[in-house]
């Protein structure tokens, strides 16, 4: 079974973000004549300069919380498909933070549109946007993959808000039979992505000559997926996925946190020197590996390799230094919970040296 995209119109919540914007511009790009709404709330993860450019008039902007159900479910009698990104995802944030805001905006909220689901029979599908972290964590010297069948062991706060809102979206789903779909993707990387996460935050310190902190040997292990990649594996899906079933995306590079770093240091040709291993992160998940070969039966494969599009996406946040510092306005990048001598001046400071990001 194949679905038409063509002249639909899509609810994309979390649009404003990193993940969802891409996803925008493929839509946009590639489905013609679709009409988009990006509903996004425009807290810490969301910017509206990652809309920039894309054409006003196949694109609505609605700033709005998922929780506000009411709204939700006008939203939802205007749209033929529902792709559902929105969502506190900074691992770090549920550890040192509230976890009762990821309790909120990851298992209220989705529970919050899946009320509005059962309202819209106009949808023909809501694709639910969880992460491989719902699995667990795989010791470092396993060669097993993750699969859809894999028993949920989350391991974090956020992984746990994750795993509730899979466990919703299953439930909805078996009770009225609801036409939901569940995406898994490995970590992304690309243009745009919060500055905070590892490849941009990284990079900028990298760029300025500031030490780069590893979590203990930086030997934990990260399965590495472009952005473009994931937003194809999520259009594939649209068309072709079967109700009820969950899809695993990788694009099978599983690196060392370690060996990212000292790639983007050998692409802006810094020394070595810069990386710093700090205290590990507190149940630090060791691996993730996925297995998506239930994904390419439908069709869908990998095709930015990470020896080419890591460092394409480093030169991309150096040449782009104001679109940094737009999206970075007020925010506190540095993560405050890392105090080492050598880093505590850095925070102090802030994320930025003085000068520019050139």
């Amino acid at each position: 079974m194949s679905r038409i995209l063509k002249n639909k119109r899509f609810l994309v919540t979390g649009g404003a973000g990193f993940i969802g914007s891409n996803l925008v511009r493929h839509l946009l790009k590639n489905i013609p004549d679709s009409k988009i709404t990006v509903v996004d709330n425009l807290s810490y993860a969301g910017n509206l300069y990652n809309l920039q450019g894309l054409p006003k008039s196949r694109l609505q902007f609605i700033k709005a919380d998922i929780n506000n159900t009411p709204l939700m479910k006008q939203l939802f009698k205007n749209a033929d498909f529902v792709v559902h990104l929105a969502a506190e995802s900074h691992v770090d944030r549920s550890i040192h933070q509230s976890s009762l805001i990821f309790l909120r905006s990851n298992v209220l909220g989705t529970r919050s549109l899946l009320e509005a689901l059962r309202e819209s029979p106009n949808v023909e599908l809501f694709l639910h946007f969880s992460t491989d972290e719902v699995f667990g964590t795989l010791p470092l010297n396993s060669s097993q993959k993750f699969h859809e069948k894999s028993p949920y062991l989350p391991n974090s706060p956020y992984a746990a808000s994750k795993a509730g809102a899979d466990m919703i979206a299953r439930a909805y789903y078996q009770t009225w039979k609801l036409p939901i779909v569940v995406i898994h993707p490995t970590n992304n990387y690309g243009p745009r992505q919060l500055p905070e996460k590892l490849v941009p935050f990284f990079t900028i310190r990298a760029v300025n000559s500031l030490p780069l902190p590893l979590y203990g040997h930086g030997n934990h292990v990260r399965s590495w997926l472009h952005v473009d990649d994931c937003s194809e594996a999520a259009i594939k899906i649209l068309e072709k996925g079967k109700i009820g079933e969950s899809y695993c995306v990788t694009a099978d590079e599983d690196k060392p946190n370690h060996f990212i770093a000292k790639m983007i240091l050998t692409t802006l040709k810094k020394p070595a020197s810069l990386l710093t291993y700090v205290t590990d992160r507190p149940g630090h998940d060791e691996k993730y590996s996925l297995n998506a070969a239930k994904l390419k039966r439908l069709g869908w494969k990998p095709k930015r390799k990470l020896k080419t599009h890591l460092p394409e996406t480093v030169l991309w946040y150096k040449k782009n230094a104001e679109w940094i510092k737009k999206t970075s306005k007020n925010r506190k990048l540095f993560n405050q919970h890392i105090k080492t001598p050598s880093l505590k001046k850095e925070q102090e400071m802030g994320y930025f040296r003085k000068g520019k990001l050139s």
